[in-house]
């Protein structure tokens, strides 16, 4: 089958959830549950979605139905499961009309790491964080909300966390799929971005320090006091009244450098740009005396 089979198979074949809760026993042997236990594997030409580095598997529960079933592909470098990191995943919402592919993280490691509400706090900073930074993204693909139409089931915290945890995504819709060649494109191109994220991670061998770091920075920072003009002490002048004359004897705004080279502008200090750069040797500091301390306790 090809990945519009598959997603198509899911959609048709799937329980219906009941309005009072989703607890039904899976069939033994069902090949529904075997089908999306295999992910990506068995659809055509997987070989180019895999590649070297990439594996896929997907759960529609563990004895009883899922109520989000899921279809992932994980880079082994970064992730080798739906538990702990950075992947892509298709995430078939509970009324099963529409399924989302969204670059997504590891819900369990914010529940098993922090307590009550830090969880889902701390996993929606991490995904605004990587939206506000990576640019090898689509028209297709956008940073808004996922519903997955599962708050009416009380029994699991993992379509909130589904939710809140989306960096990227792109909705289909079952009565509205686009054929297969858009599928697998729209798969590439958010694989793209995956390897995007992967490249700016921190400390891609160690996830807890890369989120620690992210956490870190989206901490707001006041910009340094010279970088705040100081507009009460300005004279306010009309340059729409003034001569060629008058214009070069005009004062100049306060912040714009004045060179003596013709043709050269001088850009202001990018202060967001070095408020990263302080945040992330500050952070790698932290770490030197954290390990220090383990060294010498």
């Amino acid at each position: 089958m090809n990945l519009k089979e598959l997603i198509k198979y899911v959609f048709e074949h799937y329980p219906i959830r009941k309005p009072t809760g989703f607890n039904e026993r899976q069939g033994k042997g069902d090949p529904l549950v075997s089908i999306i236990k295999k992910g990506l594997t068995q659809i055509e030409n997987s070989e180019l979605v895999l590649g070297e580095r990439y594996s896929s598997k997907g759960s529609a529960g563990m004895g009883e139905w899922a109520t989000i079933p899921w279809i992932g592909l994980f880079d082994h470098e970064i992730s080798m499961s739906a538990k702990k990191g950075f992947d892509l995943v298709y995430l078939f919402s509970a009324d099963l009309k529409t399924v989302y592919l969204s670059l997504n993280q590891g819900w369990n490691f914010y529940q098993n790491k922090y307590s009550g509400k830090s969880a889902l706090e701390n996993i929606t900073k991490v995904s605004e964080y990587w939206r506000s930074r990576l640019t090898r993204t689509t028209d297709s693909m956008t940073g808004d909300s996922i519903d997955l139409h599962a708050s009416q089931f009380k029994n699991t915290k993992l379509p909130r966390g589904y939710e809140q945890g989306s960096i990227l995504n792109i909705e289909y819709r079952r009565d509205n799929l686009p054929d297969n060649v858009t599928l697998i494109s729209d798969l590439l191109a958010m694989r793209t971005v995956l390897e995007e994220l992967k490249r700016q991670l921190f400390s891609p061998d160690d996830l807890e320090i890369s989120i620690a770091y992210i956490l870190r920075s989206t901490k707001k920072c006041q910009l340094p006091v010279d970088s705040q003009l100081n507009t009460k002490s300005e004279k306010k002048i009309d340059y729409s009244s003034l001569t060629n004359m008058d214009l070069e004897k005009a004062p100049q705004p306060s912040g714009i450098l004045q060179d003596s080279n013709p043709g050269f502008l001088a850009r202001s200090r990018d202060y967001a740009e070095l408020q990263r750069d302080n945040t992330r040797v500050g952070f790698l500091g932290e770490i030197l005396v954290l390990k220090r301390k383990e060294i010498f306790d």
